[in-house]
């Protein structure tokens, strides 16, 4: 239990660090605009596509058509985003490194851990996602083989040790493969404290994730045939149209208020890496449990 007490050290750190290097949040305040762009470009092209010829069920090249365009924006301007994240995420992991390890920033820090890491954070996340794919049986079989239970506890699990890789792989400038192996040798020395630290990240940065919930009474709409197509076709334009610009300032709200406790608890991994749960004034002198 010793070594849990030494997070809130950390977060005394990670705390004077943040306040006297506000610089980095320009990234994250970049990746925000980027998203909240991306919002209103799906929502142009979701309006775009609402048209009538979509109801024309007869005309079945032409429905196929316009869902085949429509998707193929979608994942143009998806992946546009992923990279974007990626790229700015090589870099601020480049800040935070050099905050850790000198207490403040040089120009060109960002820009150089771009260079240094972005193929690698995107090689680490592929193999991530591979990873996921190749267990999802496995996932789903023991987890119903335990009543559920393992549906909750293994993501956790395996989110605790992967928690370093990114870390590690920026901190020693490890390949992707060693980073993984050095998360897992992490996570397997300090496997409560880390585990608890998730936790407060989990409650702190996804506490304001949400969803918008409606309710339509779609079984009184399909009741009405006598409804005008083009009526319908202008009313949902309407909607959307309405509700891109709520949508994406609320995305901006919750997107800087989640911003502001990532970039904290990032500093905190950051540290916790570079301590590895040992006392400050004795880096040599691990603390029990």
């Amino acid at each position: 239990m010793r070594k849990s007490y030494l997070i809130f050290d950390y977060f005394k750190e990670a705390f004077h660090i943040n306040k006297k290097n506000k610089k980095i949040y320009l990234p994250q305040l970049t990746l925000i605009g980027f998203k909240s762009l991306t919002i209103i470009l799906a929502g142009i092209f979701l309006y775009s596509f609402i048209k009538k010829e979509l109801f024309i069920l007869y005309d079945f090249n032409r429905v196929m058509g316009l869902i085949s365009n429509f998707g193929i924006k979608i994942v143009i301007v998806l992946l546009a985003y992923g990279i974007v994240s990626v790229i700015i995420e090589s870099g601020l992991y480049n800040m935070y490194k050099e905050l850790i390890l000198t207490k403040g920033l040089t120009k060109g820090t960002f820009w150089t851990g771009v260079k240094k890491y972005a193929l690698k954070f995107l090689l680490g996340k592929i193999l991530v996602l591979i990873g996921w794919i190749i267990i999802i049986p496995f996932y789903l079989i023991l987890g119903v083989a335990t009543l559920l239970i393992g549906l909750t506890l293994i993501p956790i699990i395996i989110s605790v040790f992967l928690s370093m890789w990114k870390t590690s792989l920026v901190m020693n400038d490890h390949g992707v493969i060693a980073a993984f192996r050095d998360s897992f040798g992490f996570a397997k020395r300090n496997f409560f404290p880390l585990s608890l630290l998730q936790i407060i990240h989990w409650a702190f940065v996804h506490r304001n994730s949400g969803s918008l919930n409606s309710q339509s009474n779609f079984s009184n709409f399909s009741n009405r045939p006598s409804i005008d197509l083009d009526f319908a076709i202008n009313a949902t334009k309407v909607l959307i149209a309405g509700l891109i610009p709520f949508i994406t300032i609320s995305t901006i709200v919750t997107s800087f208020i989640r911003m502001v406790f990532e970039v904290f608890f990032s500093l905190v991994i950051f540290i916790t890496h570079k301590n590895d749960f040992k006392n400050f004034d004795s880096p040599n002198q691990e603390v029990t449990e």
